[in-house]
């Protein structure tokens, strides 16, 4: 079976250069690019996403912020967010539950 090519759009945006390099580098370090944030984005919202600001998942995360409740991982930077990501998916396949530990 052949694989069809998928017809492509493409869209422009304007932006200071200063934001989108500051952008540029906060996705890298999650292993991102613009473009593939910008398709992730737009995907959510064709999908009918569009509040995802405003999901239970969201907001609850808001009222630990804003109630103290929430821990930083690490120093808080993407490196150690990284190591806290593998460590639970390490878990996981292992077959441990950090929540229930």
């Amino acid at each position: 079976m052949s694989k069809m090519k998928q017809k492509v759009d493409r869209i422009s945006v304007r932006i200071s250069p200063v934001v989108k390099k500051k952008a540029q580098e906060r996705l890298e370090e999650v292993g991102l690019n613009l473009s593939d944030y910008v398709q992730y984005a737009l995907a959510n919202i064709a999908e009918g996403e569009n509040d995802y600001l405003n999901s239970p998942s969201a907001l609850e995360a808001k009222y630990e912020v804003e109630h103290g409740q929430a821990k930083t991982i690490g120093d808080g930077s993407a490196k150690d967010f990284k190591k806290y990501i593998k460590d639970l998916e390490s878990e996981v396949a292992d077959g441990h539950d950090r929540e229930t530990e």
